[in-house]
């Protein structure tokens, strides 16, 4: 293991372990401590994927040539962006801007339905890659298949996801609407079906 990437890994789970002493103890600073760690050790692992074009964290010796480059560098803008806004959210956790934050993207959740959306595509780009070992048709269908699979269904959701963000972005009112709308014809379709407290 590369020194960097122990340095990753040794500072999620110092956070990690920090953060659950502290919600056991109480202690506010301690989760915060917790959690700049965890974010620093995505930051830092996202920066590393960056700077190499190699996969960080998750690299072993046979996966990471076929996942160079592009893959890598989607990997790394997904760690480096969760590490950030994980590393921004304790920062206006401890200087009380949080809730102002919180209500703010309850009122405007766009941009939250594109962050995900764009998780989504980016978990979908990484399972498309195939890991290049060589398999037989049996292999091929029990692992390759529901890998593309979810990874469709992943890049499909990912794409409603962002569409549907954007949309509220720029037309608030519109998107309620239509969500409204959706949410009333769901309703009558799923009327008296137990599916129907999913969408309440």
């Amino acid at each position: 293991m590369r020194l960097l990437t122990f340095l990753e890994y040794a500072a999620i789970l110092a956070g990690s372990i920090g953060l659950l002493a502290s919600t056991r103890f109480d202690l506010l600073k301690g989760s915060l401590l917790g959690i700049y760690l965890i974010g620093a050790g995505l930051a830092l692992a996202g920066a590393e994927a960056l700077y190499s074009r190699e996969m960080s964290l998750l690299s072993t010796g046979e996966t990471a040539p076929r996942h160079s480059g592009l893959p890598a560098i989607i990997w790394g803008l997904m760690l480096f962006c969760v590490g950030g806004a994980i590393i921004g959210y304790a920062y206006l956790t401890g200087a009380g801007l949080w809730p102002r934050v919180a209500l703010t993207l309850t009122r405007y959740p766009g941009g939250s339905y594109v962050a995900v959306g764009l998780l989504m595509i980016g978990f979908s780009v990484l399972l498309f890659v195939d890991s290049g070992s060589t398999r037989n048709w049996l292999r091929t269908l029990l692992l390759r298949v529901p890998r593309v699979l979810l990874a469709i269904v992943l890049l499909l959701g990912g794409i409603a996801m962002t569409a549907g963000g954007t949309w509220q972005l720029l037309d608030a009112q519109g998107f309620a609407a239509f969500q409204s709308i959706a949410k009333s014809r769901i309703d009558k379709t799923l009327e008296g079906h137990p599916a129907q407290a999913w969408f309440r």
